[in-house]
This record gives structure tokens, sequence and C-alpha cells, in this order.
């Protein structure tokens, strides 16, 4: 990830925590994970946008939605579609290896904080719920 991108993930992160709803809100957002596989041990994605699989997990690290990503195979735009996509889903923070700066962008308009991690889901979700 170059500087850039960096720059941009990080901007994204403080202006979502800037934008928090009061106490207890956090219960609602959902955490999605970009991942390799439709179960919480799958890896984590290298890739946000073209993942095979987005999965939704609640506050307390349960996997509750395992969806094949609809916009894997997009021919452009993938990001900002994945991204709206996962806000629609009540998705608060997304999870990848990696984001592209459309994404980025897509991102910071929906809200949503981006997290680089790798690992396995279920293992990332639970090590940011550890944290907060």
């Amino acid at each position: 990830m170059n500087a850039r991108s960096r720059f941009s993930c990080l901007l994204a992160t403080v202006l979502w925590l800037l934008s928090l709803a009061p106490a207890g809100a956090a219960e609602s957002v959902l955490i999605a994970v970009a991942a390799e596989g439709p179960e919480a041990t799958a890896a984590v994605s290298k890739v946000a946008a073209r993942a095979p699989y987005l999965l939704l997990f609640d506050h307390q690290g349960n996997l509750t939605a395992a969806m094949a990503n609809p916009y894997r195979q997009a021919g452009g735009a993938a990001g900002p579609q994945v991204a709206q996509f996962l806000a629609d889903q009540g998705a608060g923070v997304v999870i990848a290896g990696e984001f592209g700066a459309k994404m980025l962008t897509a991102m910071q308009n929906q809200g949503l904080e981006p997290r680089i991690a790798d690992g396995t889901a279920a293992t990332v979700v639970q090590a940011l719920l550890n944290r907060q």
C-alpha cells in the first residue's frame, strides 16, 4: 500500500471516528470482512472490492451473514458498489487486506471505517473488538 492510500485510509478512519453516533449505537453496527470463503474461518481477502465473499459480524463477533460478492466480476467501479452495498447492509467497519482508492473514497462518503488486516475473518474481528 502506498503512502497516498495509507493517508486516505487514515483520513477515512478519523472522519468516521468524528461521526460516531451516541453510546449504544455501536451495538447495531456490523463489521464487514472481505473474505476468501463463506465461513468465519475463511482468510481475509487481499482485495476488498473483488473479494469472493463478504461476511458480516455483529458487535459480539458472531457471523450473521455470508454473501457471495455481487460485484466481484463487475466491469468497473466495483469498490464504490461494494461500499454502498455494505453500508446498506448496516456495516460500520470494513476489513480487508487492501483497499483501492475509489473504494476508500466511497467508504468515506458512506461513513465506513476501513481496517487493514490479514488472518482469518473471525480472528481479525475478535482482535478489533478486543481493542475497542
